[in-house]
């Protein structure tokens, strides 16, 4: 994958397709699970 838009010149939040909200969705889920482990000194 090539990236044309080096400057993040362009939002894509208005161009949402299904493919980044599952991505987003599942860096929730290890970013909720990951603090909960160091939270819960089970790292």
């Amino acid at each position: 994958m090539t990236i044309n838009d080096l400057g993040l010149e362009t939002n894509l939040i208005s161009n949402r397709t299904a493919e980044m909200d599952a991505v987003e969705l599942k860096c929730k889920a290890f970013l909720k699970d990951y603090f909960e482990r160091i939270v819960d000194r089970n790292l």
